[in-house]
């Protein structure tokens, strides 16, 4: 039971880490969303230095005082625009970060307090299941109880910590901006003062030059306005683009934390059964040990009973058997006293019987002698037969074998270097599973252009042997132990000897055994004269 509450723990514990990791996945996201606003921030800061880059360049510049007044209203016109429509622009898309960070808390906090009610439910349901059982399992689940309020508690302070943290620098960060922004104004409008001062002088030399600067530079800042537009609206999509993808992400993340707890209170359903399984099958083995302890005791009883009768049978019978013993002892003395008047003629009966020993016994060696000439010419007839049957088995052994290869062209054609066919094992005269391999192309050490037949011998074998290809043979051969156990016959032309049918013939005789010493068992019969 305590392994039970040890695995269920186990178990706990590992759910509490699969929430820590949803925790980190959505850290993570929200410093994603922290990185796009701080880019967004960058690039409104790079568009206002390009403006103040701008007229910083128009200030050395002196033109016409009504056109340069014109120009500069409508100027200040389209910046007061730009500025305003880029302060909507950011204060929206503060709105939505800030709505998804919302409800990313809320489902966070939904997701926490979740789990938070399932816990609290699992851990009245194993108070409740513990409550029935040992007093040791108590303790158990009360420290798991402990270890449960104390991670959850951690989570809750951790979630809530990452969250404000968030809030306070996103608010942090759009009040800086809003700053800036308000700051760059003002010294906007202070230079703008400033270059009206300096160029109201000089407005008349510089008219014709103003005219071509002044369409140079509605060119460039229609260029401007074109690419301030696109970038706004890829910025614009590229927002939504990514919360998307983050309202995906958290729906994945929710579902499958439903899914985990779903999978928990499945466990913890199981832990219940094996729970009550064990229980069940604690009274069923309880049952059975006081069964066993009243049918121990009944037996006890009984062997008692017999006991005690057996004691009462064994004193009835030592009293009997003392007065046989005293009537055995009369016997007795009867009975040696008759031995003692036999023993003298058992004396002259033994003495007749050891002569008669000794005759007997000299008739015996005669007869052993006789019995072991009779098995020694037996023993030379049995070995006489044993080695005229030895030789007519070896003599019905076959020496010679027949190889029909068919389809030989078509073989010829299929199997090129090093590729072979190969026969059947088969054994003859002094040979035991011998068996042949014909190359059409030759193997890898052979030499071009000639075919190859490769006969595998036994490793004891020692015979005289003739190969026939077809109707080629170079004379006999003799194979002798510790040679290789292959023998490689170098074919011309086997082609040659293909018949009608497509097939060539592969023969192989064994001319003697030279393991066998008996010429009678030989086809050919060497005499040399030295």
């Amino acid at each position: 039971m305590r392994e039970l509450v040890e695995q269920l723990g186990r178990r706990v514990e590992e759910q509490f880490e699969e929430v820590h990791e949803q925790s980190r996945g959505l850290k993570e996201v929200d410093d994603y969303l922290q990185q796009q606003v701080t880019a967004n921030l960058d690039f409104t800061k790079v568009e206002l230095d390009k403006h103040d880059q701008e007229l910083q360049r128009l200030e050395t510049v002196k033109v016409d005082v009504d056109l340069w007044r014109r120009t500069e209203e409508e100027m200040e016109a389209r910046n007061q625009k730009e500025f305003l429509d880029l302060r909507r622009k950011i204060e929206d898309t503060e709105d939505l970060l800030r709505n998804e960070l919302n409800e990313a808390e809320a489902r966070l906090q939904a997701a926490v307090d979740k789990v938070d009610a399932d816990l609290r439910e699992n851990v009245r349901r194993i108070d409740a299941d513990a409550a029935r059982t040992k007093a040791e399992l108590e303790a158990g689940i009360a420290e798991l109880k402990e270890a449960l309020d104390k991670a959850y508690n951690d989570l809750l302070a951790i979630s809530e910590k990452k969250v404000s943290d968030l809030a306070a620098s996103t608010d942090a960060r759009f009040t800086a901006l809003d700053e800036d922004a308000k700051a760059k104004d003002q010294a906007v409008n202070g230079r703008v003062d400033e270059l009206t001062a300096r160029t109201a002088k000089t407005f008349k030399e510089l008219n014709e030059r103003l005219e071509e600067m002044i369409r140079v530079e509605r060119a460039r800042l229609g260029t401007i306005e074109r690419d301030l537009a696109e970038s706004t609206t890829k910025i614009r999509s590229d927002f939504r683009t990514e919360i998307e993808r983050v309202r995906g992400d958290y729906e994945q993340e929710a579902a499958r934390l439903n899914l985990d707890l779903s999978d928990l209170h499945m466990k913890h359903d199981v832990t219940k059964q094996e729970i009550n399984f064990f229980q069940s099958h604690l009274a069923d083995q309880k049952d059975w040990t006081q069964r066993q302890l009243t049918e121990t005791a009944t037996a006890t009883r009984a062997v008692q009973v017999d006991a005690q009768e057996g004691l009462a049978a064994a004193t009835k019978m030592l009293h009997a058997l003392r007065d046989d013993a005293v009537s055995f002892r009369e016997k007795m003395a009867k009975y040696i006293s008759i031995l003692q008047h036999s023993s003298d003629s058992h004396g002259d009966a033994i003495n007749a019987l050891e002569t008669q020993r000794g005759r007997m016994r000299s008739e015996l060696d005669a007869l052993i002698g006789d019995h072991k000439d009779y098995t020694g010419d037996m023993d030379g007839w049995a070995e006489d037969v044993r080695v005229k049957v030895e030789r007519l088995f070896r003599a019905l052994e076959p020496p010679r074998v027949e190889w029909r290869v068919s389809r030989a062209h078509q073989r010829a054609k299929e199997l090129k270097r090093p590729l072979a066919v190969k026969s059947p094992a088969f054994s003859l005269r002094g040979l035991r599973e011998v068996s042949i391999e014909f190359y059409p192309d030759g193997h890898n050490n052979s030499p071009e252009g000639k075919a190859v037949l490769r006969l595998f011998m036994p490793p004891n074998a020692h015979v005289r042997y003739q190969i026939w290809v077809g109707r080629f043979t170079d004379g006999a051969h003799e194979y002798a132990p510790g040679n290789s156990l292959s023998v490689d016959l170098l074919i011309e032309q086997w082609k040659d000897h293909i018949n009608e049918d497509g097939s060539f013939y592969v023969v192989m005789e064994v001319l003697r055994d030279l393991c066998n010493d008996d010429e009678s068992l030989s086809r050919e019969v060497r005499v040399e004269t030295l």
